[in-house]
Formats: structure tokens, sequence, C-alpha cells
């Protein structure tokens, strides 16, 4: 079966991917492959392939090689036919399909030189009609390519869709365009388009391929998709707001904006920095009906510094106003790039409720000479010589008892099982704890055969002490969802999910680690379970999960069943497991989300019948009361079957802030946040940290949602990457936030978060390893350098022994029965961290360091008693760690690590603000050579060596005396980013 996978990343959203992998889907297209080339990889023989590249056009009009209904060049047909009349021609080509998860398909393959070509730019008509997804995630009517390499393996995959007729666009005839990257080293492609499993109707015409070579044309216009060509009913490289959306026509062709009645609003970043232009003439092709004739329409320049703050220049404003009806017709304006203007951005707003405006085409070009703002779209690099940097050593294994092996840093190990105690979480001896860990991506709580061993060890080793596990029931199917496939409805467990589910856990167990569970999140109803129209249903049953009684009840039923389960060999039951940490009830379904979710119409009238009985008096309250009456009824639930473990909520993207009044009470022990950093749009690159931005740190995030009586963990974090990898500076981040719990005194602290691929660790940022590799998943810790140089220095900030120093809040115990007050938990100066100028100075009794923009510090501040910590770069990370129990100035051994940048070999952006990505790169990730120095003025003896990153050591660094100062000179170049420091006092 083949199945869609697609990735959702929306600003503020923390539902950042849906993902997975279709082993079946990569079986098939080998063997097709070895079919169409009558030949594998053998030595001699590549090129005496005929590699046929794409065509340029397929009108789907060809039925002669036989005459069988479908279209020549294609094949492995699935409920696909040619059909009259086409949106062109005589015919066009339809997929139908009425039962779910049933495939309706067809494939094509074709040459496509990655040595030659960048990309390859695919186009096409399409219409769906009735369309409602599989009974599995990402099985939605959409397109894809796998592009393959000479050994036949998938490089990478191109995804364009999925499309539903329930988007703005509905069931009418859409343009779509996309281009895909192409890596160096594919050589085929195999296309996939159809249903993939969804239902309801879909037809295609007029498909078109540009292949775009490596050497890439330049342009003058600064408007990133400025004729809207690229996208689907969203325009690429565009945010759009309200009523605005993609329109097309086929004859005459064209592709507009348009902004309908009511208000909207598109803007975009111009794809070149300003900062050395005097003037920009824009210039608008518009048509409008019955717009404001004083001007219903307004197409702005905003200008912005490095920090992506605006610069106020009401001159720039409203340059081109809109108004009336008439036909298409351009306008242009110019305007003055304002001192300290770095980026701009180009803005239309429709602020007219009534009548329609249409923006076929927009240009920003420098003025007068528009040659001097010409660049090369979808070709910036994260630096120019980024493709040079050191190669990251990738690793398998820590080497136990080296200088990364935290299980010898003497830090404390709680004794299970943990609780809650006055609003703290503590182990069986009523100790206070805090916990360090990772998050697992979907998919990851699986792993087959010795990975659950090697990842459990690489986790104990590299200093977490628990790890979350969610989405347990996304539905991808047997050995992957831990909701039984076979089944009609979803009542039961698959056997062997659950069964590597308990072995992983075994693993973490035996190694002293701690986890927490999920119960509901994404879970795909059935009619098994007697759910009206449950095909219809968002993921997890929306918020009608919350009210529904048949869904309420199937999700308390399957809790049960899931925490009762037996578990392979003396494993207790889950309800019985002193290594269960805690237990989060439900994933982000939320009332809420009620405003862009459809009911049925049982689900309607039930909700007006209780809201008619409730005694709130607004929506929004009334909404907060049947959330609470749902989690303290469900609560109680789970009590009364045994469960011991804390209970948790947890935070909704959109309720900051209701999450408090929602899960105060006595029903609820543990508050389980969640935070995605979303850097400044346009902003630079190099202030792209939560460095720069106080206004929205982790006391500003967590403030709001602490209550008396409740613990409180971080339990998903990570910064929001922009459908990159990552941040590039994301070192600097992981430090500011594990400092931020440290002072601030969370109870626990979660990055997210382990995916199943690399399998090696660091050898490649997650989608772009090719074979089973090849989905995309931003913030997947294993391949990313930055956080996993930064995890043994987090462990040591949050693991140690509490000093008596240390900053604690004051609780307030709950009452039983009675709703909590809201703690009055004083905010918490974070000494140390300066917003304006991107720094950090860590200074506590076993970690120490400097971190952000620190090439320039004063030299005061980078004293720690007898060492000297320096960095010679603009922007990065050196920290030490005390590797032992003895804190740092007493220690016989030390972590040091230096770090700047890393990227992904190849990683394109469209744009000079380095804000949207072109290709994702590939293997081998790389680190920036950054340059820093250790030094040592106390007594006795001290020598330093570098070691891997899996803590083997390398060699010895010469120490330069400066009177009795012992200086080591750390240069990336020749190795890092680790060194290890032995004394002797």
């Amino acid at each position: 079966m083949t199945r869609m996978r697609t990735i959702e990343m929306q600003s503020g959203d923390s539902r950042l991917e849906r993902s997975g992998r279709d082993s079946s889907l990569a079986s098939f297209l080998a063997i097709i492959l070895s079919i169409w080339f009558a030949a594998g990889p053998v030595a001699g023989q590549d090129e005496l392939v005929e590699r046929r590249p794409p065509p340029s056009v397929e009108e789907f009009e060809t039925d002669e090689e036989p005459a069988d209904g479908i279209p020549d060049g294609w094949y492995n047909a699935r409920e696909a036919s040619l059909v009259s009349p086409g949106l062109f021609g005589e015919r066009c080509l339809k997929l139908s399909n009425d039962k779910p998860s049933r495939p309706a398909r067809i494939s094509r393959a074709f040459g496509m030189d990655g040595s030659k070509y960048a990309a390859v730019k695919v186009s096409f008509w399409v219409k769906v009609t009735d369309t409602l997804p599989g009974e599995h995630e990402g099985e939605m009517p959409g397109l894809m390519i796998d592009f393959l390499n000479g050994e036949l393996l998938t490089d990478s995959r191109g995804i364009i869709g999925p499309f539903d007729s329930r988007n703005p666009v509905g069931d009418s005839w859409q343009y779509v365009s996309r281009i895909l990257p192409v890596k160096p080293t594919t050589l085929d492609a195999i296309m996939t388009l159809g249903l993939l499993g969804g239902t309801g109707r879909m037809e295609i015409d007029r498909m078109t391929f540009e292949l775009i070579p490596r050497q890439m044309p330049s342009t003058v216009n600064l408007v990133p998709n400025g004729d809207f060509l690229l996208g689907d009913y969203r325009p690429e490289s565009w945010s759009i707001e309200g009523n605005a959306r993609r329109i097309s026509t086929p004859e005459p062709f064209s592709v507009a904006l348009e902004m309908g009645r009511g208000r909207g609003r598109a803007l975009s970043g111009l794809g070149r920095l300003v900062e050395d232009l005097d003037t920009l003439t824009i210039s608008a092709r518009t048509r409008s009906q019955g717009l404001r004739s004083t001007g219903g329409a307004a197409i702005s320049l905003h200008f912005v510094d490095e920090r992506g703050t605006a610069i106020v220049d009401r001159s720039n404003q409203a340059l081109i106003r809109i108004g009336g009806s008439s036909p298409s017709k351009e306008s242009r304006a110019t305007a003055r790039v304002p001192s300290g203007a770095v980026g701009a951005i180009v803005q239309i707003d429709k602020t007219d409720d009534a009548g329609t405006l249409f923006i076929e085409s927009i240009t920003v070009t420098a003025a007068p000479d528009e040659e001097r703002g010409r660049g090369t779209p979808d070709d910036v690099p994260l630096a120019d010589s980024a493709d040079e940097w050191p190669v990251y050593q990738t690793f398998e294994a820590i080497v136990p008892g080296s200088v990364l092996d935290t299980t010898k840093w003497g830090f404390i190990t709680p004794k299970p099982p943990l609780k809650v105690v006055q609003g703290k979480l503590t182990d069986a001896t009523d100790k206070p704890i805090r916990l360090w860990g990772v998050s697992l991506l979907p998919l990851a709580a699986f792993p087959e055969g010795d990975r659950a061993a090697g990842i459990a060890d690489n986790l104990q080793k590299l200093g977490a002490n628990v790890v979350r596990f969610g989405d347990l029931d996304l539905a991808y199917g047997p050995g992957i969802s831990l909701i039984d496939d076979a089944r009609d409805d979803t009542a039961g467990i698959d056997a062997e999910s659950f069964r590597r589910l308990n072995l992983f856990q075994e693993e973490l167990a035996a190694r002293g680690l701690f986890y927490s569970m999920e119960l509901h999140s994404n879970r795909r109803f059935r009619a098994g379970d007697g759910v009206a129209e449950a095909q219809k249903l968002p993921a997890g049953g929306g918020p009608a999960a919350i009210f529904d009684p048949v869904l309420t009840k199937r999700i308390d039923e399957f809790s049960k069943t899931l925490l009762n389960a037996p578990r392979n060999g003396k494993q207790p039951k889950l309800i019985d497991d002193p290594r269960l940490a805690w237990v989060t009830m439900s994933g982000e379904i939320s009332m809420m989300d009620s405003a862009s979710t459809s009911f049925t119409e049982a689900q309607s009238n039930l909700l007006k019948k209780r809201q008619a009985e409730s005694k709130s008096g607004n929506v929004r309250r009334f909404y907060r009361e049947i959330e609470s009456d749902r989690y303290r009824e469900w609560a109680g639930s789970l009590r009364s079957t045994g469960l011991k473990s804390p209970l948790a909520s947890l935070g909704h993207w959109k309720r900051d802030a209701d999450f408090a009044e929602v899960y105060r009470g006595p029903a609820i022990d543990l508050v389980e946040d969640r935070y995605y950093w979303p850097p400044q749009p346009w902003s630079q690159p190099g202030f792209r940290s939560a460095l720069f931005d106080s206004a929205r740190s982790f006391t500003a995030v967590a403030e709001s949602k602490r209550n008396a009586g409740q613990a409180y963990v971080m339990a998903q974090w990570c910064d929001q990457s922009q459908n990159a990898w990552s941040q590039p500076n994301e070192a600097a981040d992981v430090l500011l936030g594990a400092y931020s719990a440290y002072v601030l005194d969370f109870d626990g602290l979660l990055r997210r978060g382990v995916a199943v691929h690399p399998a090696k660790w660091g050898s490649n940022a997650t989608g772009t390893g090719g074979d089973r590799d090849i989905f995309n998943l931003p913030e997947s810790l294993n391949g990313m350098p930055q956080v996993l140089a930064m995890m043994p220095h987090v462990a040591s900030l949050l693991r140690r022994e509490r000093t008596p120093n240390e900053p604690t809040r004051a609780t307030t115990p709950k009452t039983a029965g009675k709703a909590a007050r809201k703690s009055a938990i004083p905010s918490r100066e974070l000494k140390g961290w300066n917003p304006s100028t991107g720094v950090l100075r860590i200074d506590t009794s076993h970690t120490a360091g400097l971190v952000g923009r620190i090439g320039s510090i004063n030299e005061s501040l980078t004293r720690f008693g007898d060492f000297q910590l320096e960095f010679s770069d603009d922007f990065g990370v050196i920290v030490m760690s005390s590797a032992s129990a003895e804190p740092l100035a007493s220690s016989s051994r030390i972590l040091v690590t230096l770090l700047g940048r890393a990227t992904p070999t190849g990683l394109r952006y469209k744009d000079n603000l380095r804000k949207e990505v072109a290709a994702p790169g590939r293997p081998p990730l790389r680190i920036e050579p950054v340059t820093g120095r250790f030094s040592y003025s106390g007594k006795g003896r001290i020598t330093v060596r570098s070691v891997d990153n899996s803590g083997k050591t390398a060699g010895f660094v010469q120490p330069l005396k400066e009177g009795d100062t012992s200086v080591f000179e750390l240069d990336l170049k020749a190795g890092g980013p680790h060194w290890e420091v032995e004394l002797s006092r």
C-alpha cells in the first residue's frame, strides 16, 4: 500500500510533524526498477542504460500501446483510467476510491541526472472531489517522487500535496506547481500520484516538467514567487491571513492571489538584503471588483533591522492604493531604504470587507539600476565556506568510562517510584529530584532488534534519565502503532508494537531511566467503534473527544486496556511499573479548536444542549468548564483502576491563557508543558537565537501555567526550525534552556526529540540520509551535532545535588477536593543572561561557560576561578563541566566543549534571509571551524586531549605558557568539539 507522508509545521504550532516510512513501497520500487532497467549497478553497464528524462508536457491524451484506458508511459495503475472530457483536450487522468486505505494510484519512471540538475519543477492541473483521509496517517491525495541513486536506493523524496476538497478552493480545478530538489547522486526517479489510501475522486491534466540546472539563473526581482506560480491554494514563500488564497484559471492561463469578501493579508520577505541599496521600485499588477473607492486595499514595504525589528517609516506604507473596480492594470511606486535597514517585507492588505482584490504579480527591484539587486534564488548556503567545514564525526555508542560517559559523573539517581509532594517531583525517599531527558518522535518508540539497547545506552551515557513516549496511537500500521490494524475498531493493542515498546522500556529501566506515557493523542476512530462518520473526524477525534460520550468511553476503555496489559517477561504491568514517571492523559486535543473543526449533527446538538444547561457566561468559559470536567472524571477513573503514578495535563499551543484554569485542581499532579521557540522570522540568521529574545523566555512561558501544588515539567522543547533541519545556532539555545530550567526550578526538562533515523548518531540531518531515511523531521537530536554536544553539560546542570545557595521556588500544598489557588511563584532573574547583547554566562559549581555572541566580551567575564574560557569567533559556545562528582574547583577530570554552527552538506536556502529551505542538504554533517582558548592558572599538572564524539581520546593539545598560566588553543579544524582535561592538583 502506498501512503503519503506529510509534514505540518505551522507558526507557533506544536504539531510539528506527521511522518513515517514505507518499507513496502521501497521494496516495490526496487522490483519495478530492476525490471525497467534490466540491470543493477554492475560496473561497466551503467553507461549503457538509456535514462530518458521526463516529458516536457504530459497531456494524458495518448493510449495506443496498448489501448487499455491507461496513458502510455504509465504503469502500476490501480483505480486509474483516462476519462472524457479533459480540462484541455479530449481526456484527462482520473483516480477514484470509495474504501478507506485501498490504493488508487498510477506511476511513471524517468531519468534524473542529479549531477546536471539541482531540481525539477513539476506543474499540473488537479481537481479533487469529496476527498476524505484513509485509516492511516498521510493517506490523502497527492504526488510523490522517489529520487534514486545508482544502487537503486532512494536518495530523497519529493512530495506535492496533500490535496483536499475541503480546502478554500474546494472541488474546482487548480494549478499546482512545486520545485523539488534533487541530490547530486540521483540518477533515476519514480513518480506516483493518486489518492494514496484516501477516498473520493482526483483528476489530473496537463502535467509539465522543467529541469533546473545546477547553475541557476539569476533575477532582478527581489520578491520570491512574485508571480504566484508556485504553490497550491497557498502561494509558496508567502504568508496569508484572513480571506486570502491562490487561484488559477486554465484558458486564458492565469494565476493570482485573491482576497475576497472580508479582510485579508499577505506578506513575503524580500529574497535579498537591502542594506547596500538606497531606493527600491515596487510594481504590482492588480484587478479589483467592488472595493471602496477611497482605497480598500494597499501594498506597503516594511523595513527591519538585523534583529528583525521594524523601522518605523510611514513614507513606505500604502505605497500603492487600490480601490473601486478596475481591469488588470500595473501600478508603480518608489521607496527609500531607511538608515539601518537590513531586510524588507512586502505586505498586501485588504482592509475593506466588501469587494474582491486580485494580485496577478508583484515585483521589487533596485533603483535606479535594477542590476544592483540581481541575485540567484534557491542557491544560498548557510555560509560561503559551509560545504568545506570539518565533517562531524558520527558515533554509534559512547565508550564506557570515557569523559562523555556521564554515568561516572556522580549524578543523583532517583529511587522509584516518583511522586509529587507539595508541588515538587520527588523520589521514593521524598527527596526533590529533577529529570532531564528526551521526547521520542513518532515511530521511535518501536525500535527493532538491538536498536532499543543502543538508543537506551546512548541516552543513559549522555546524561538523560527520562524518556517521553507520545503519539503511540498514530495510525501507521502493524509494528509501528499501538492500535491493532487488523480490527474494524480501535479497541485492540497491536501485539508486535507492544512487544517492541516493552522491550525498549525494559532496556531503559535496566539503565535506571524513567519514562512517561501519553494515553491518547492521534487515534483514528473506525466504524467498528460505533462512531458516526468516523472518517470525517480529525486524528484523536478532535474537540469532540472531550465531550462526545461514545468517544470518551472508547478512550477510557483503551487507556485501561493499555495500562493493564501483560508485558514481556517479568515486567510489571504499566499501571504497577515504578519506572513510569507520570502519565499524560491526552495530547493536544482541546475545546479551543472547536472553531476550526466540523462536528457531526449529533455532536453539535449535544454541545448546544450542554451549553444551554451551563451557567458559564461565555463560550470560552464554557469550553474551559467542559474540558475541566472531562479530565477530572478521566483522572478519577484511572485512579479507581489502581494507577499510582502522577497524572499530567498537556499544554496546548492555542490556549496559554486558559491552560492553568483548565488543569488546576486536585486531579492533576503535574503540568506537562511544551515550548517551541519561534525565531523572529525577519531577523538575520546570526540573531535567530533565543538568547536575543527576552520577551519569549522560559520565564514568560512557564509563569502563566505553573500552579501551586503541581509539579512542572517542560516535556517537549526545541527551537522552531522553519522547515529546515534545525537552527544553526542551537547549541546556545540548548544551554539557555537548561540554565533557565535550573534557575526557575523546573521539575524536569525534555528535549525534542529522538527519531528512528539516523542509526549512526550525527551522521546526517534526519530525512537526508537516503534509503529509509527520506522523511524530513526537524529537531531530531540524533541528527543534530549542536544538541548532542551539549547533552552532558545540560545533565550536569540539572542532575547534580542541589546546592544550599541554589534558588528554589515556594510551593503551597494542595487541598484535597478543592482547586488550588494560583501560586505566586516569583519571577527569577536569569543572572548572567543579557538579551540585548545575546550573551549568557553560566557559573555554577559543576558547570561554567560562555554562550552566544562572546567573541568580544569583557575579559572579566571569561574567568572562572583558576580557569579562563575564550571564544575567538562571532557566535558560539565554550563550556566546561566536571566529569566527576567534585565541583570544578577541585575536580580532576573536566569535559570542555567548543561549538559554533552546524549544517548538512549542500543545504541551500531560497534567499539571503535564509528563512526558507530550497534543498535540505545531504550527509555528512559539518561543524563550523571555530577556535577558542582554555587556560588554567592553578596548581598542579594539567593535560588536555581531544576526544571524538564517542569519547575515545585522540591527540594531546600542547600547552602554551604565559607566566604561571597554561594556555591551550582549541581549534575545530584539528578535532573536537570535545576535549578531556585531566588535573592533578
